[in-house]
């Protein structure tokens, strides 16, 4: 009687654990964390779209603990920049620079990582640090308007009048109004005078050697370009051209050509 008891409880036990075995394996597993570096990153650039600044904040942060080589080198080099204007904005200038440091080391080409460090070293007036940050962003983007002129007031505070007008020249050619307005105001009314005479000489050569090419007078007019605030190049002032254009409406070409371009300095010229 009691081996027969015994080897009843053991089947019980054997058909018990294969139950246990069978529910395990059609068992869903639990949930895991929906936290992720990629949700957490996104999470905070969506609180930081909306203002909720110390919110992105704490997103980021714990988006950068979670994050592994898979989620790729650029990703952690977006949410450390990320990171780091939300420290800027609440003049945590230290560790906004660790950040924006260390994401320009993930990513060397994104000249815009290099810009904001110099950024913040001007706020700092960290002038030297500053220039050195605003050279690596104009070495990786040539057309970046923004960094020529910040060095060109970097190299301003630190009383280097040469180098700030090269950068300001340069700004002002890309198209910057604040770099144009610098150099304008660097320049004394006599250089400025001098400086829109010969732009206006160059032009009519340009223009005479366009006609004795063969090209009508509104051929030439049209192909010339119009001059950039800083007046270089050859290129003619855009008040002149405006000038000739409005003419033509009642008079002939040679006379409207003549009456701008026949002068040795007409009003129009002295404004590019």
């Amino acid at each position: 009687m009691v081996p027969l008891l015994a080897s009843s409880k053991s089947r019980a036990r054997k058909t018990l654990a294969a139950a246990a075995l069978f529910a395990l394996a059609i068992w869903p597993a639990p949930r895991a964390s929906a936290e992720s570096f990629d949700s957490l990153a996104a999470k905070g650039r969506r609180d930081l779209a909306l203002g909720r600044r110390s919110l992105a904040l704490a997103e980021f942060s714990r988006a950068l603990t979670l994050w592994s080589p898979a989620d790729g080198i650029a990703s952690r080099a977006r949410a450390l920049s990320d990171k780091a204007s939300l420290e800027d904005q609440i003049g945590e200038f230290d560790a906004a620079l660790r950040d924006l440091l260390a994401a320009s080391r993930l990513n060397s080409k994104r000249s815009a990582y290099f810009y904001r460090a110099g950024m913040i070293y001007m706020e700092e007036a960290r002038y030297s640090q500053a220039i050195g940050e605003f050279y690596k962003a104009v070495a990786l983007n040539l057309n970046d308007k923004d960094a020529f002129y910040a060095r060109g007031r970097a190299y301003e505070h630190e009383g280097n009048r040469r180098f700030a007008q090269q950068d300001y020249r340069a700004a002002c050619r890309l198209g910057s109004r604040p770099a144009c307005d610098a150099l304008d105001a660097g320049a004394s009314p006599q250089r400025r005078k001098k400086t829109a005479a010969e732009a206006f000489a160059r032009c009519r050569a340009s223009l005479k050697a366009c006609v004795y090419a063969g090209a009508s007078f509104s051929q030439c007019v049209k192909r010339a370009k119009p001059c950039a605030p800083d007046l270089s190049g050859t290129c003619c002032p855009q008040a002149c051209l405006s000038r000739f254009w409005a003419l033509l409406q009642s008079r002939s070409e040679a006379a409207s050509y003549y009456a701008v371009f026949g002068a040795a300095r007409p009003a129009c010229a002295g404004t590019p």
